[in-house]
């Protein structure tokens, strides 16, 4: 096989340079998109968004489209992904992790030697109305991330809520919250919502 000469060498550098060049536009351009596609996402959000609890009160008697537009108006974070809680009965240990389509799938999920933020085979999914719905009816628990990403969240900030994990029954863990409650200021009643952990 005969060598390259000089003049190939230098093109075919030339060529990788172009390419590399190219991928790095790409990059580029692919998350001015996402933070594009994120900021039209948090506007249709705040479109969308219900009136406020004060406007449109919810009791037992509403809908399950009003108690879902409720909740998320109360329980707001990523729209890309959420927390379901998972409990091993034989340990009794539990905890959350981001929900996957794709949990347990035979030949695709590697729990639980990998971690879900780890596997390339991930298919996270987003807290749609049923997901809420079946929270609300107590058929799966499931949490926020309140952390949101994107250029709309940095202007409106970042957290949308704090959260405070009162430990305790149902009396011991009451007082704590209310002297939450008495100390922070917001202006708004704090919602809450019983853990089940």
């Amino acid at each position: 096989m005969e060598r390259p000469d000089q003049f190939e060498i230098v093109e075919r550098d030339r060529e990788i340079n172009a390419i590399r060049e190219r991928l790095r536009q790409l990059e580029s351009e692919k998350a001015e998109l996402e933070a594009s596609l994120n900021r039209l996402l948090f506007a249709r959000e705040a479109r969308d968004s219900p009136p406020s609890v004060s406007d449109a009160p919810v009791t037992n008697a509403s809908s399950p489209a009003a108690k879902i537009a409720l909740f998320r108006s109360l329980f707001r974070g990523r729209d890309d992904v959420f927390p379901k809680r998972w409990e091993n009965p034989k340990t009794g240990k539990a905890g959350y992790a981001p929900a996957c389509a794709n949990e347990w799938a035979p030949g695709i999920c590697g729990k639980p030697k990998v971690k879900c933020g780890d596997c390339p085979h991930s298919a996270f999914q987003s807290a749609t109305a049923d997901v809420i719905d079946g929270h609300l009816r107590g058929y799966h628990t499931v949490g926020v991330y309140p952390l949101r990403l994107g250029v709309e969240a940095f202007e409106q900030g970042f957290c949308g809520e704090v959260v405070v994990s009162l430990a305790g029954g149902e009396h011991e863990a009451q007082r704590p919250a209310e002297a939450v409650a008495e100390h922070v200021d917001l202006g708004v009643k704090p919602p809450r919502e019983r853990p089940s952990s």
